[in-house]
């Protein structure tokens, strides 16, 4: 026993995609009783399915007669070939290797394999051979079963291609199925023989084990291989006894076994399909045991076809199942359905929790009973439809027929007559006294003696409610009174208890007793009651209690509804706070067609949810009784897979992308994903971002496409991210990295020749003005040499050549007066001084004509310095710098007369100790006369001149009329720094024309 439960074990780790399966279909129930799917062709699926897998990143893989598609729960994806490989295209054989690829067999013969987005040939020998099967063994050889009886299998192993035959013992005999066990042993199942292959050999060895026609290959949990021909299932191994065997539906077709999760044997047949609840390798002990084990469900319940090709378990353990006709998987349920509960009647089935824990169900074929743990047992056969049912303090159960009252106490002990009614009854109570009581159209009708007595309502305007009773705690009865009141009796008394507003309870569907609050539902919502308090939970505000049929409240907190049109569950303290907060909207779990359920409440429903003994909770719908079992909900444990299926550029599709690089001109892009939770995919949620792109995550709902256009060249990172039906997020997702080119117009190269075009723009724009202000400045020049030469002409003409003329004529005085006269002599030393005035108007003229001085600057500012005649306690230094050039005059004159300025004034108001003239030679000439004196006052600083003076004013104009620039530093106590920038296109003679040259 220990050795079989630890091989159960291995085989549970072993056969299981992931570490934890998600959740297991129940073997207690039988395939209807499961929620079952189906595609046909007109859902999408492709004609013709043969077989099915579970690839490693959670896509189901489908073969057809038109070639391989790929499901993610919502959509059939077709996967071309990456080339056409020849006439093959029905596949039949497929195998999710470990790698994560994906190996194709064709009926026209062949092998392709799948990998990073296309479909490539395998490059198989004799590729005519039709593939029945494809495996790989636990050595990584890929192993092919070929439709010949010559060499009947291939092995791909090293990246070769081997055929396997009579070398390896296998003799000319056609193969039906392959299976590896998992001791490594490779069993090959012929027409009528069954050959193994032990790990390591290289020879198959007949076993003992004879099949009769083809025949299944199965490995159960505990170990032993199973067969599954057409005279029966069962296991085979050296010395197995075979008791009774478990006999299956014969099929002259390729037969199919898996075991799921569980130990359950599946199966096909031509018949649709078989389930084998945990099949004991012994059989069993009699023939009827082993026929109540096996469960099948075909065309005529709704399977797509009775042709089944193939039957697969996924990681989350559904059960799938492909058809001539289409696709079908079967998944837990939360909601289940008995299939001998579904005789609704009229007015819906009446439900009663007996306080034993016992549940009672009456519909149109009697009453059934249902004990904790237990399946329904009919315990009164068909009198009239079943009206209401309740529970007196003894314990007895009083069965309202459509005929008669039956009282139940393990069998019908009494039945009484009913009373006449316009209408059926609707509901009834036994108080503490054992007095039955029952409700009708005409209001409340009373068991007296062996006759009946009527308390009518207050008023008749319930319109389409019901007329619910219970026994409330305190052993008083509580039922509809009208539209806006209850009536309380403790017979012979009643009193009505008002509730407000006009109709506030019409419709009252059901009334339900708390241990401190009593709960109505109806098409108005909720109300709680409690005391003379009442308050209000109504539909808008939470629509999943709208039309509440049913109530019942569980030991664990919560508080379940049977409305219109679903089941919910909603934790009673969020509950309560809904009813004393009306901005509080309580978190509500929702049952629906997705779970199980099949339809909503019966419109005429009461008291249509009750809790059993055991926990289970049981509903009334318009399609039978279901129930719930909130102990053993199905959860699904696992995240998702998260997969990037496409990637479309501008309609160029690549599938399975990892990265791409997206060539330069792109301007649309769209992502296809799949979040492969293939239980419920409908409640997959699903998020997506683009790094840089989106300012968050983006929420598409059931769509599962990104697009983008027009993205700008770079580096991108694509993200998705999902969880399961329950909640359960894969938060590391999927990724997919995009590079995106620039076009020419888009790249560096292009961006630097716009910035180097913009900076010859610039240095165009720049020379433009410059030249502008040089024609500026040089038509200045030329009317200053007009004028300067102008004036020369006019000096020289008029003043120089008058004064010449009277010299000449005092000369001419002087040389007639006698020798040794005394005016002679004061009139030759005139005549020199004269002659000496002469000489320095021709010179002061020659300079307004000539063009340059050869003068150098810096000795004229040395001269102008001596002839100020300073203190020798205050030094001047005059400094060159840079290869001293020739200078136009004007602006040697102006710079010069700046200079002796800023120097005077140095000396007059300064009060400096030292004074520093800088004449630096370079691409401009520059002139710095620097004192350490006390500086200029604020007020002179900010106007910029002195009150009176003009020597600040005159630099400035001095500057301004060479083109040059002047900048005063002054700071109180720091001294103060004249500085004259003059560019040197300006201030230097080289190169330059005439008019430059004389200016």
């Amino acid at each position: 026993m220990l050795v079989r439960r630890i091989l159960v074990a291995i085989s549970t780790v072993y056969g299981s995609m992931s570490a934890t399966p998600a959740y297991s279909l129940d073997p207690a129930l039988s395939i209807a009783q499961y929620k079952h799917t189906r595609w046909t062709v007109d859902d999408g699926a492709p004609p013709g399915m043969s077989f099915i897998v579970q690839g490693k990143e959670g896509f189901l893989w489908i073969g057809a007669k038109d070639g391989l598609y790929r499901f993610d729960g919502l959509t059939f994806e077709a996967i071309p070939p990456q080339r056409q490989i020849g006439d093959r295209q029905s596949v039949t054989a497929l195998l999710a290797a470990r790698d994560g690829s994906l190996w194709v067999g064709y009926a026209a013969g062949g092998i392709a394999r799948y990998a990073a987005g296309v479909l490539r040939d395998a490059g198989v020998p004799n590729p005519t051979q039709h593939i029945q099967q494809l495996i790989q063994t636990r050595d990584g050889a890929i192993w092919g079963l070929l439709g010949r009886s010559e060499r009947p299998l291939v092995r791909f192993s090293n990246g070769k291609w081997e055929d396997i035959g009579a070398d390896w013992g296998l003799p000319r005999i056609q193969g039906v199925r392959l299976l590896e066990a998992r001791d490594g042993t490779l069993w090959f199942a012929a027409s009528s023989a069954l050959y193994s292959l032990r790990a390591g050999s290289k020879r198959f060895d007949l076993s003992r084990f004879t099949l009769m026609g083809s025949g299944a290959l199965a490995q159960g949990p505990d170990g032993n291989v199973w067969v599954a021909d057409k005279t029966s299932a069962r296991a085979i191994g050296p010395g197995r006894a075979t008791r009774f065997p478990y006999l299956v539906p014969y099929t002259p077709r390729g037969r199919r076994a898996i075991f799921d999760r569980d130990g359950n044997l599946w199966g096909n047949s031509d018949s649709g399909i078989y389930r084998i609840r945990a099949p004991d390798p012994r059989g069993e002990a009699s023939a009827s045991m082993a026929h109540t084990k096996v469960d099948r469900f075909r065309e005529s319940a709704s399977l797509a076809s009775d042709n089944v090709n193939a039957i697969v378990e996924d990681r989350e353990g559904n059960i799938w199942v492909t058809t001539d006709q289409g696709l079908d998987r079967f998944r837990a349920v939360s909601v289940v359905a008995e299939p001998l509960l579904n005789k609704v009647p009229q007015w819906g089935n009446v439900m009663l929790a007996a306080t034993n824990g016992e549940v009672f169900v009456g519909q149109e074929d009697g009453v059934f009973r249902v004990r904790p743990r237990g399946n329904p047992e009919q315990v009164l056969a068909a009198e009239g439809d079943a009206e209401a049912m309740c529970q007196g303090p003894d314990g007895d159960i009083w069965m309202v027929m459509q005929h008669r009252i039956v009282r139940f106490r393990e069998q019908p002990i009494a039945r009484l007559r009913k009373p006449v009614t316009r209408q059926s009854i609707n509901d009834c109570a036994v108080d503490r006294h054992g007095r039955l009581f029952l409700t009708a159209g005409e209001g409340l009708i009373a068991r007296v003696g062996n006759g009946w007595r009527i308390h009518k309502l207050a008023d008749d305007d319930q319109t389409g409610g019901a007329m619910p009773i219970i026994v409330r705690s305190d052993g008083k009865l509580l039922t509809y009174a009208s539209s806006r009141s209850l009536r309380v009796y403790a017979p012979p008394r009643f009193t009505d208890f008002v509730l407000g507003r006009r109709a506030a309870i019409r419709h009252l569907r059901t009334i339900y007793d708390t241990p401190d609050a009593i709960l109505l539902g109806g098409r108005f919502g909720l109300a709680k009651v409690r005391g003379t308090s009442v308050r209000f939970l109504a539909a808008n505000r939470a629509p999943a209690v709208s039309g509440t049929v049913g109530i019942v409240s569980t030991p664990e907190g919560d508080t379940w509804l049977m409305s219109r049109s679903n089941i919910s569950r909603i934790a009673t303290a969020s509950l309560d706070r809904a009813f004393d907060d009306a901005g509080w909207n309580p978190p509500i779990r929702t049952f629906d067609f997705r779970d199980g359920l099949m339809s909503g409440g019966h419109l005429y429903g009461k008291r249509d949810a009750v809790r059993g003994g055991d926990g289970r909770l049981w509903f009334a719908t318009m399609a039978g009784t279901v129930r719930i079992d909130p102990a053993h909900l199905p959860r699904n444990r696992l995240p998702p897979p998260v997969a990037i299926s496409i990637l479309r550029v501008d309609g160029v599709i690549r599938r399975d992308p990892t990265s791409f690089v997206v060539q330069p001109g792109a301007s649309k892009i769209a992502i296809d994903f799949s979040a492969l939770s293939l239980g419920i995919p409908e409640r997959v949620q699903v998020r997506y971002q683009l790094d840089g792109i989106d300012d968050g995550w983006i929420d598409p709902g059931a769509v599962r496409r990104a697009s983008y256009a027009n993205l700008s060249p770079g580096r991108y990172r694509f993200r998705v991210i999902a969880a399961n039906e329950d909640g359960v997020w894969n938060t590391k997702g999927a990724a997919l990295d995009l590079t995106i080119r620039p076009t020419f117009f888009q790249s560096t190269a292009f961006l630097a020749l716009c910035i180097v075009a913009g900076l010859l723009l610039l240095w165009l724009a720049y020379s433009v003005r410059m030249r502008q202000l040089t024609a500026r400045v040089r038509g200045r020049f030329e009317a200053q040499l007009a004028e300067r030469e102008r004036i020369a002409r006019e000096l020289h003409d008029t003043l120089l050549q008058g004064f010449q003329g009277l010299v000449l004529r005092f000369q001419s005085v002087a040389n007639r007066m006698p020798p040794g006269s005394s005016l002679k002599g004061a009139i030759d030393e005139a005549l020199e001084h004269a002659e000496d005035v002469l000489t320095e108007g021709r010179n002061r003229v020659n300079d307004l004509r000539i063009a340059s001085s050869d003068e150098d600057l810096a000795g004229a500012i040395v001269e102008e310095v001596e002839k100020l005649g300073l203190h020798p306690a205050l030094p001047v230094s005059v400094t060159t710098e840079g290869q001293v050039r020739p200078l136009v005059v004007v602006v040697r004159e102006e710079l010069l007369r700046i200079a002796g300025e800023a120097i005077r004034n140095a000396v007059q108001h300064s009060g400096a100790s030292r004074i520093e003239v800088l004449l630096l030679y370079g691409r401009r000439v520059q002139l710095s006369v620097r004192d350490d004196g006390r500086g200029l006052p604020n007020d002179v600083a900010d106007a910029g001149s002195r009150p009176g003076h003009f020597g600040l004013v005159g630099m400035r104009e001095r500057a301004e009329r060479v083109g040059g620039e002047i900048t005063i530093v002054s700071l109180p106590g720091q001294g103060t720094e004249v500085y004259v920038t003059v560019p040197g296109r300006l201030a230097y003679l080289a190169g330059r024309t005439r008019a430059e040259r004389a200016l």
